[in-house]
């Protein structure tokens, strides 16, 4: 055998190492694709019961707001509960939309950024949702209990200053424990919180987008 001829085996030898490789980056993506869909379907899942949730509290503050026009304090209860029903389906819809982005048979690079988007705005739905129930339980409660048939005349702006501020000390407790549990002191601490603001379905996905990536490199 020449030096043609063992170039051209060479060259052939490579063009199908070449092939193998896509094939095998196809068949990787694909099984990993079905499974990051997958894995992140509870995520969806949880965003529709928060797009129900918001639409009971949104019925349930018109409804409210309704009877009490004539009174500043208890139409200004319903109305908030209304405009945190509405934040609740609005914000659930957009990261539902951010959702539908991750698209794993993309670039790995255009997933990646995809689901970074995704990351960072379900810790923001999860912080407005839910760090607001430190006030927003108080009209949920006034609604509730003034639909059940309750008696609210005696209510004033006034009777809402105490749970006002047990709401601020929440706050205020809640980023205190943040800080505190992301201490490089307390690494096993600062990684549970940061699993339960993040989600088992993202981390999950983060992971095989990365193995996706890693094999693409190699």
């Amino acid at each position: 055998m020449d030096n043609h001829e063992l170039k051209a085996t060479w060259q052939a030898l490579e063009r199908r190492l070449q092939q193998r490789e896509t094939i095998d980056l196809w068949l990787l993506k694909d099984r990993h694709g079905s499974k990051v869909r997958t894995t992140l379907r509870p995520l969806l899942i949880g965003q529709v019961c928060q797009i129900l949730f918001g639409l009971v509290l949104l019925l349930l503050a018109v409804a409210y707001w309704k009877r009490h026009l004539d009174n500043g304090v208890l139409l200004s209860m319903g109305i908030i509960l209304h405009a945190y029903g509405i934040a609740c389906i609005v914000l659930a819809g957009m990261t539902i939309g951010r959702i539908g982005k991750v698209d794993p048979s993309q670039p790995v690079v255009v997933a990646q950024r995809a689901l970074a988007g995704l990351r960072r705005f379900y810790i923001i739905n999860g912080m407005i949702t839910g760090l607001s129930w430190w006030f927003i339980w108080m009209p949920a409660t006034t609604v509730i209990f003034g639909l059940l048939g309750s008696d609210q005349r005696w209510l004033s702006a006034g009777a809402y200053l105490p749970g006002t501020l047990i709401g601020v000390a929440g706050l205020l407790a809640t980023w205190w424990f943040h800080n505190w549990s992301r201490s490089p002191e307390r690494p096993r601490l600062a990684k549970a919180v940061e699993n339960s603001v993040i989600g088992n379905s993202l981390q999950k996905s983060q992971r095989m987008l990365d193995e996706l990536a890693a094999f693409e490199r190699e």
